[in-house]
């Protein structure tokens, strides 16, 4: 059985009871992950996290903003692949790609990323907040944030709606 993220940290003394018990509560009241509940706090470095997580899941955890993906590995997936799958590719050695994942237990994404990219795998886990922002980075899209990529959604399914009553009407 897996090890529970905050019993970790607490046998680690990463966090006291008591920030662990703000960190919960606040995470049960948006939804996120833990982790990220922490890294947003400021209540855990992400090389941290990522060195816990990695022992949760029993692979290497790395923090990847401290990553430079190479060319060769960014050019085998697609930056809205690698968004929907959560993982950023990282480097290719002996036809092995090297990916940080959120969850590299996704056996799903796994089975899909080595289709996409032919490619053999190696798995790291990275805190999914951290994970989202280095592939920002790595595919040039920093300046794009999620408030303004759910604005352009918005504005597109209003444009359809639109579209659709003006249809209906006829």
């Amino acid at each position: 059985m897996r090890k529970r993220l905050g019993e970790m940290l607490r046998a680690s003394s990463t966090v006291d009871e008591e920030a662990l018990h703000r960190a919960l509560e606040v995470h049960q009241v948006t939804g996120e992950r833990l982790g990220t509940t922490l890294l947003r706090l400021r209540m855990v470095d992400p090389s941290t996290l990522a060195a816990l997580l990695g022992e949760q899941l029993e692979v290497e955890g790395i923090d990847p903003s401290e990553i430079k993906p190479s060319p060769e590995a960014l050019a085998l997936i697609s930056y809205d692949d690698a968004t929907r799958l959560g993982v950023l590719p990282m480097w290719v050695e002996n036809g092995t790609l090297a990916v940080a994942m959120s969850d590299p237990t996704d056996e799903g994404a796994v089975a899909e990323l080595a289709l996409l990219t032919s490619c053999e795998l190696k798995r790291y886990v990275a805190p999914q907040m951290l994970l989202y922002g280095a592939l920002r980075v790595a595919f040039g899209r920093s300046g794009e944030t999620f408030s303004s990529r759910a604005r352009e959604l918005v504005r597109a399914i209003r444009l359809r709606l639109d579209e659709l009553e003006h249809l209906l009407e006829e």
